[in-house]
């Protein structure tokens, strides 16, 4: 778990430093990718829309009957 937690922070911290040096570089190449990391770093993230969603299919799944498909479903038999 530790190692883990490692391996993400040096991640982390390889990412930093890349966008650290694109925006450091001042290149006309690199002006697209500060504008692009600036636009995702300012969005607004709104997860309503994907919380509806999971309400609507938890009342779907709420009132699916799944008796009858096991019932439906061939016996298996163990023999040791």
């Amino acid at each position: 778990m530790a190692w883990r937690f490692l391996r993400n922070a040096l991640f982390a911290l390889i990412i930093f430093l890349v966008i650290g040096l694109i925006s450091r570089i001042d290149l006309p190449v690199t002006q697209p990718v500060e504008e692009y990391l600036a636009f995702v770093i300012i969005t607004d993230l709104s997860l309503e829309p994907v919380a509806e969603q999971l309400n609507r299919v938890t009342q779907l799944v709420g009132k699916w009957d799944l008796s009858t498909l096991v019932q439906g479903l061939p016996r298996v038999e163990i023999r040791r």
